[in-house]
């Protein structure tokens, strides 16, 4: 055995020597774990304030609107949306954006009656088959013609009454009206038709030397 473990003077010095060292051993697990914690909570933190401004991005990026398919739209067909222009669909269907509260929407095609309607992506299919009336043929007087005139509309011809009438079934739209008697120059005049058409003059022209008036004067 050596002096110094049998020296009292020596042990009880180095008794709190190795009480500090274990202190100071706990100090710095202490200081490392504080340091960890903070630096988790400021990880954690980022990450919080990363998710929220990206959950307040995405909330602040409106939604794209519903859309709705047009179709068995009948050839030369346009479409209006929300009182717009007119565009004409490359094909027989033409899709849309339909806002929340829905849009008006106007079609209009030769030969057809205008379809007007409201549309509300809610309640409607994504794909809807618009019907369109067909515009049904009506009767046109053709009056002032001389008795007996040959009056010609596209195929189809018919010859004036005694008081100068003659009716033919139309559609509206353009059409080249031909007509002829004894005595008249020949006429021949392209016309529109419209939809409220009923009665339609036509003058022909006498020959000079024949009268000096023209027909239906």
């Amino acid at each position: 055995m050596s002096s110094t473990d049998n020296d009292p003077l020596r042990q009880h010095l180095g008794a709190p020597a190795a009480g500090r060292g274990a202190r100071v051993v706990l100090a710095i697990v202490l200081v490392t774990v504080l340091v960890g914690v903070i630096g988790a909570q400021r990880w954690f933190g980022r990450e919080a304030d990363a998710s929220a401004a990206t959950r307040a991005a995405a909330q602040s990026v409106p939604a794209a609107p519903p859309k709705v398919t047009l179709c068995e739209l009948p050839a030369m067909a346009e479409v209006a949306v929300a009182g717009g222009a007119f565009v004409r669909p490359s094909g027989d269907s033409l899709s849309i954006d339909v806002p929340p509260a829905g849009t008006d929407v106007e079609i209009r095609a030769p030969l057809f009656h205008n379809w007007r309607g409201h549309i509300d992506g809610a309640s409607h299919p994504a794909v809807l088959a618009v019907s369109l009336e067909p515009v049904q043929p009506h009767t046109v007087t053709f009056t002032g013609l001389p008795s007996g005139a040959l009056v010609a509309i596209g195929d189809m011809q018919k010859i004036a009454d005694a008081r100068g009438r003659v009716e033919f079934e139309l559609l509206p739209g353009a059409v080249s009206v031909r007509a002829s008697a004894r005595d008249f120059r020949p006429y021949a005049q392209a016309l529109e038709i419209r939809d409220d058409a009923v009665e339609i003059p036509i003058r022909l022209q006498r020959i000079a030397g024949n009268g000096p008036r023209s027909a239906g004067m």
